[in-house]
């Protein structure tokens, strides 16, 4: 029988009649692994494990973990635009009842008519209370802060019991203001004032200013007619 060896497959692999690098080879793989191989071997394999996790499910992990912090800081995000949207809306007139036997929500009017009397004679009528307010808006949003107000009034008419304060350069005004208010939606402050109107005074205008935080001043003209009784 002819050698296998003779054959074109065992030439190209190795010299004819030559066994020595076949023993070469069986005498590696046939040693044992001594401990620090095993070590080796073993940090190696779990190397390959650790990128293989992050290569795969890795990138799986972190994508679900941003989804996760994105609807964790979605209720902060939605309460600061909350809050950046939130505005009081503050106002000032005249209150005015709306009257009704339902919820009576107070509302403000620019102008009203007030009645006022003079004695047979008198130059000056009898005391006369005025009231301006400045209120909270109840569909507002947001409670007002750090409110200021104030009302001018004519020097014509005559304080009761003594005079006001007049604005600084401004000797033709009576002037009354509050600070520091704060009101909640709905809410309203009151500024009353007593006066002896001149006789034969038939409209009393008022100016009415007001600031609050963060927000720039506003200013109304408001008209008073007088109704003799």
């Amino acid at each position: 029988m002819a050698d296998v060896r003779d054959g074109p497959i065992w030439s190209a692999i190795g010299p004819k009649g030559s066994l020595s690098h076949a023993s070469s080879v069986s005498k590696i793989t046939s040693s044992p692994m001594t401990e620090a191989g095993w070590f080796d071997y073993g940090a190696e394999l779990l190397r390959t494990v650790v990128g293989l996790l992050i290569s795969v499910d890795g990138w799986w992990w972190a994508e679900r973990l941003s989804w996760i912090v994105t609807l964790l800081g979605l209720p902060a995000v939605f309460i600061a635009i909350l809050q950046l949207v939130r505005r009081p809306k503050v106002r000032v007139g005249f209150p005015r009842d709306p009257g009704g036997t339902a919820r009576r929500l107070a509302t403000l009017s620019d102008s009203t008519e007030i009645d006022i009397h003079w004695a047979a004679g008198a130059q000056l009528s009898d005391p006369v209370q005025i009231s301006v307010v400045v209120m909270n808006d109840h569909e507002a949003s947001a409670t007002a802060l750090d409110v200021n107000f104030e009302v001018r009034y004519p020097i014509a008419l005559v304080p009761v019991p003594t005079p006001l304060p007049q604005p600084p350069g401004m000797p033709n005004i009576w002037s009354i203001s509050r600070h520091d208010i704060v009101l909640n939606p709905g809410a309203i402050y009151w500024i009353r004032t007593t006066f002896r109107v001149p006789a034969g005074t038939t409209q009393v205008p008022l100016f009415a200013i007001v600031s609050m935080r963060d927000a720039r001043a506003r200013d109304k003209k408001l008209s008073l007619s007088v109704r003799p009784v």
